[in-house]
Order: C-alpha cells, then structure tokens, then sequence
C-alpha cells in the first residue's frame, strides 16, 4: 500500500492515503521551499524581499508550474516563516534524538 506522510493528499496522487488515513496521526512530514537572508539582513530589505516573493506567488503561470510538480504554492511573512522554521527544527531534532540516530563517517 502506497502512503504519504503529509497533511493531505496530494493532488497528483489523489488516490494514495496519508498516514493519518491509515491511523497513524502523528507521523507527518513534507517538504517545503523558502527564501532565506543572512542574520543580521535590515528589515526593509526582508519585507521587500518578502513583498516580491509573494507576488511572484501569486502569478497564475508560477502556481501552475508549482502545481504541475505536484506542490502547494504557500506565501507567508517572514515571522510566519521563521516559526514555521523553528517548529520544523524542534520536531526533527526531537525525532533525531528519540530515534538515536548518528552521523556515520
């Protein structure tokens, strides 16, 4: 049986469950994009960068071709987009150390 791991099922699998289908809530997990600046980047610069990101966004031929790969266009401030970042840090890193798992060399 074929499973995904995000929220929802996905458009061009329309017929393949997640796992909170299947019984299994808590395992999540998608992939995501997303523009970053380095620290310390004045904030009008961010705001501007985050202005012309979401309007690319919001362009009908980039949805399309975001669709067409089988993705989700999602906009978000920067605040938005940085919790988003730092929640996805502390499950991973929580699901890391649960599991044990070690860099090998």
């Amino acid at each position: 049986m074929q499973t995904i791991s995000a929220a929802k099922r996905a458009p061009l699998l329309p017929d393949v469950s997640t796992f909170a289908e299947q019984g299994y809530p808590q395992i999540k997990g998608a992939s995501f994009n997303g523009v970053l600046a380095p620290k310390g980047t004045p904030r009008p610069i961010i705001e501007k960068l985050n202005a012309a990101v979401r309007k690319a966004l919001d362009e009908p031929e980039v949805r399309d071709a975001v669709a067409a790969i089988g993705s989700e266009v999602s906009g978000s401030s920067a605040a938005e987009f940085t919790a988003f970042l730092k929640s996805e840090d502390t499950t991973w890193s929580t699901v890391v150390k649960n599991a044990n798992i070690r860099v090998s060399q």
